[in-house]
């Protein structure tokens, strides 16, 4: 698997705290079967995490302790950055951190934000070249209302990314359905973990392959989590 949405460095967001978290939360990824997480803290505007450099430099950090504690996984460089308004004031393809180095940066859309501004944010983002992918769209609000709207981003070419969690039963039932639904419909480009910590997620992967491949067909799964992704963000596994 292909990891693109991960919480992994450490001592940036609400993920792992602190180093040997982080290389338990690698351990446990490697036992289920990822060979490359993308490390996507959340991102601010302003700090030292809004450089490229600094989010390069703490990915390798943790690649090096990784190698030193023996697990077999490369972890690359990316960000989640949260679709405001204010986003606009800087923001371009040279300017936002992207997944792996890829011409993608990965999104997420704050539930206060309303439907119709956040359209104008996708449309001028798109208007300087930037490449998007939604993350979570199944936990967005303005989606949840309208199924209608994700079909709207999808056909727009920007690229939705569900994440295990909510497949699997561990949100709401509303998430639960967006999620299933966007897979069964393929509007689901990438499927990603989300995680924050260290809980084991073999049995979550196991399920998700059953299901996943129930929803979209034989090879969907692999799809989503693989090939899909190794494509699209030029990832080499």
């Amino acid at each position: 698997m292909i990891d693109t949405h991960c919480h992994i460095l450490p001592a940036l967001d609400d993920g792992a705290r602190i180093l040997d978290e982080a290389v338990e939360m690698a351990r446990g990824a490697a036992k289920a079967g990822t060979r490359v997480i993308v490390a996507t803290p959340h991102w601010a505007a302003r700090g030292p995490s809004a450089t490229g450099d600094f989010l390069r430099r703490q990915t390798a950090a943790l690649g090096e302790a990784l190698a030193a504690n023996g697990v077999d996984v490369r972890v690359e460089p990316g960000a989640e950055v949260a679709l405001t308004p204010s986003l606009l004031e800087t923001a371009g393809p040279d300017t936002l951190p992207t997944l792996a180095g890829s011409e993608y940066v990965l999104v997420e859309m704050p539930t206060y934000l309303d439907w119709d501004l956040a359209r104008r944010v996708f449309f001028e983002l798109q208007l300087r070249s930037v490449k998007i992918i939604l993350a979570h769209p199944e936990r967005t609000a303005a989606l949840c209302e309208n199924y209608e709207r994700a079909q709207e981003l999808r056909a727009g070419g920007i690229k939705l990314q569900v994440v295990l969690p909510s497949l699997v039963g561990q949100m709401n039932r509303f998430i639960r359905a967006l999620a299933r639904r966007l897979v069964r419909d393929g509007l689901a480009d990438l499927l990603a973990s989300d995680a924050h910590d260290a809980a084991p997620r073999s049995v979550q992967l196991a399920r998700a392959r059953k299901l996943v491949d129930k929803l979209g067909g034989p090879g969907t799964f692999e799809r989503l989590t693989v090939t899909g992704p190794a494509s699209l963000l030029g990832i080499d596994t």
